[in-house]
């Protein structure tokens, strides 16, 4: 699970790569916290970290300055090429029907403001009412996702004959020579159905087009 974290959270954390990087990071961070707290007093440093949920183990991942509008973690960072720049994200982290796709259809009839240079109070609230739109077309999007994914899963759950594989990410189902084979990811599923390979002689047609078809061994 990877997740963002305040400072104080960040300062109880027992770290399993505690010596990679992470002054050198925090201090490329805090630069970029010290231009927008001129116009965010309240911005501060975040950090991300990925709890590994089979040794138990937390791992840094980066050091980013960030404040909280809207209800909304936005993330701030520094850019050099093909000149300096400010980069404007938002945390998305926990949105579980959610991917990049996802993100980028939350933008389709939006137009992003120009790149930030040099900060100004305007520009910063541009990037924000713009990211702001974004969030709340991702949250929509998650949750449709979300509906016609649990649907569909809860469809499956129902029926006995169901027979899943891969922790439950995919499947099939085999009755009367036909195969229905679904795979399930993060925000879509795909189906095919098939017919038994045993089925190939006109007595195994009838028998099929009649509902009576029983698989040879």
């Amino acid at each position: 699970m990877r997740k963002w974290i305040d400072q104080s959270t960040f300062d109880e954390l027992l770290l399993a790569n505690a010596e990679d990087n992470i002054e050198r990071a925090i201090r490329s961070a805090s630069a970029v916290l010290e231009a927008v707290q001129e116009f965010v007093p309240e911005a501060a440093l975040f950090y991300r970290v990925t709890h590994a949920a089979d040794s138990l183990k937390n791992y840094f991942e980066e050091a980013c300055t960030g404040f909280w509008r809207n209800g909304i973690l936005f993330l701030v960072r520094q850019y050099f090429y093909p000149k300096p720049y400010y980069d404007f994200r938002f945390d998305w982290s926990f949105f579980r029907y959610a991917d990049n796709y996802s993100y980028g259809k939350a933008f389709d009839k939006q137009t992003a403001p120009n790149r930030i240079g040099v900060f100004t109070k305007k520009k910063i609230d541009d990037w924000v009412e713009y990211l702001t739109q974004g969030f709340r077309n991702l949250e929509r999007i998650d949750a449709e996702n979300e509906r016609k994914m649990t649907g569909y899963r809860n469809r499956l759950e129902a029926l006995s004959d169901v027979v899943w594989v891969h922790d439950k990410s995919h499947g099939q189902i085999i009755r009367n020579g036909l195969t229905y084979t679904f795979d399930i990811r993060q925000t879509d599923y795909s189906e095919k159905i098939s017919l038994d390979y045993r089925c190939r002689t006109l007595d195994d047609f009838l028998a099929l087009s009649d509902n009576k078809f029983t698989p040879k061994p």
